[in-house]
């Protein structure tokens, strides 16, 4: 239940969401952990226009939940949304969670118990299923060498698999809990990260900073996926596709592997580019080339970044990565992604 001094703050964004919002705040409301212990609930609206505010007022009365609803004048985006959600939060641990995520019964309590016995670990994710519980959406995110993050398990038919704890290169804020000491200190999301990627981002400056990002199988969420960016095309591949170059650039702690690896993905999007004329996709073609022209035009300020995250350095380099096998040197998932 709420109070002035939360032990978790849920912090959700909605854009459009009135379809699935009330199963959200159900779920909340009936986990055990809401009403034995202090729990806030804030929702971060970028200016829907479907009927995601009244759903909101609606179900605060039936779940009697006390939410505090930020109602944004225009759409800032996810990461920009969930900072503001964060400033505003009093919690110890901050759960970012999507307006179409239901939770188990025993999640947050789960999440936090783990949290609180493991004080080396700056973000946890639960396992994440989709919304019928048939298939896995994510057992924990992972990387290859150019930035592509991927999903463990993303689509398999679930039979109960991936029950292990593990160290994941990045949590899906899908449903990620996370310590709110450590995401003000990091500057939380990359506000500039309009959509998508702004995960991996974070969860790799939390393994720089020398916490550990960690999947913890015997909390469950389910997971719809994807409604609020299914109409938006264009505006989601190019923003995946500038991310992911700032990305690499900024948080690879050796400036060859960081030069090296946005050379080649350039490459890449160059020929992304040309086989999207030859296919006459417009938005694919147009995406790779906006991006490229975005990074290159900003180089200077995004470089500028790429020097404040190594004054967080608590690693000795990227080879600590790769040794744990959070990224991966193989391009095969870079190649597929181009022809795909």
């Amino acid at each position: 239940m709420p109070s002035s001094n939360p032990s978790v703050t849920i912090i959700i964004v909605t854009y459009n969401s009135g379809k699935f919002l009330n199963a959200t705040l159900r779920s909340i409301a009936s986990n055990d952990y809401y009403y034995t212990s202090s729990v806030e609930v804030i929702v971060v609206d970028n200016n829907s226009s479907d009927n995601t505010l009244e759903v909101l007022e609606k179900a605060k009365k039936t779940y009697k939940t006390d939410v505090v609803t930020i109602r944004l004048r225009k759409n800032v985006g996810f990461a920009k949304a969930c900072n503001i959600g964060a400033l505003a939060s009093k919690g110890k641990y901050l759960f970012f969670l999507n307006p179409d995520v239901v939770l188990s019964n025993s999640t947050i309590r789960l999440l936090v118990e783990f949290l609180d016995n493991n004080t080396d670990v700056g973000v946890v994710q639960p396992k994440i299923l989709s919304y019928d519980g048939t298939r896995i959406d994510s057992a924990g995110g992972f990387m290859d060498f150019l930035g592509h993050g991927y999903h463990r398990g993303f689509n398999e038919p679930y039979q109960g698999q991936y029950n292990e704890i593990t160290d994941i290169m990045y949590a899906s804020f899908a449903a990620a809990m996370v310590r709110r000491e450590l995401y003000l200190k990091l500057g939380g999301l990359r506000p500039e990260y309009f959509v998508y990627g702004e995960d991996l981002d974070f969860s790799w400056r939390v393994w720089i900073s020398g916490y550990r990002v960690v999947y913890y199988p015997y909390a469950l969420v389910y997971h719809m996926g994807g409604h609020s960016t299914r109409k938006l095309k264009y505006l989601t591949l190019f923003n995946t596709r500038k991310n992911r170059l700032e990305t690499i650039f900024t948080n690879y702690l050796s400036l060859r592997n960081a030069l090296t690896a946005t050379i080649i993905l350039s490459i890449f999007y160059l020929l992304g580019s040309f086989i999207g004329l030859i296919k006459h996709n417009k938005e694919d073609t147009l995406s790779f080339i906006n991006a490229l022209r975005w990074f290159y035009r900003n180089i200077n300020s995004i470089s500028i970044r790429r020097k404040q995250v190594a004054t967080l350095k608590k690693i000795i380099d990227d080879s600590y990565l790769f040794k744990k096998k959070l990224v991966s040197m193989k391009l095969k998932g870079a190649i597929s992604y181009l022809l795909g």
